[in-house]
């Protein structure tokens, strides 16, 4: 359900079902990456709760391995600044996620 409201722009929504997932899957980097993505293409209202779930995404990516980690960083770096009216931008040059990229070795955005 999730997924059909990103798709279809309903962002609220879709970080709504993501914070559902994310209750039953607590340790999966992937669903807190979606999560926090749906916040951040929501607007300025869910900015610091998609900084909060990235990082969470990030730290448990490095428990699952360096190259989830750098799947995440990927993905990351793929999604246009402009999203969420700035946001995402925003959220990708934030001094948190910088400084957890920082420290896998990794900077945004990632060289092809």
């Amino acid at each position: 359900a999730a997924f059909r409201h990103y798709e279809s722009g309903a962002m609220a929504e879709a970080a709504t079902c993501y914070e559902q997932a994310l209750a039953m899957q607590p340790h999966n980097p992937l669903t807190a990456y979606n999560c926090a993505l749906a916040h951040a293409l929501s607007g300025e209202s869910g900015e610091a709760r998609a900084e909060q779930l990235l990082c969470t995404a990030l730290q448990l990516a490095a428990r699952a391995g360096m190259h989830v980690v750098q799947m995440i960083a990927q993905e990351l770096a793929g999604e246009a600044d402009g999203g969420g009216g700035g946001t995402v931008g925003r959220l990708k040059r934030s001094p948190n996620v910088t400084h957890l990229l920082h420290a896998f070795g990794l900077t945004l955005p990632l060289p092809p």
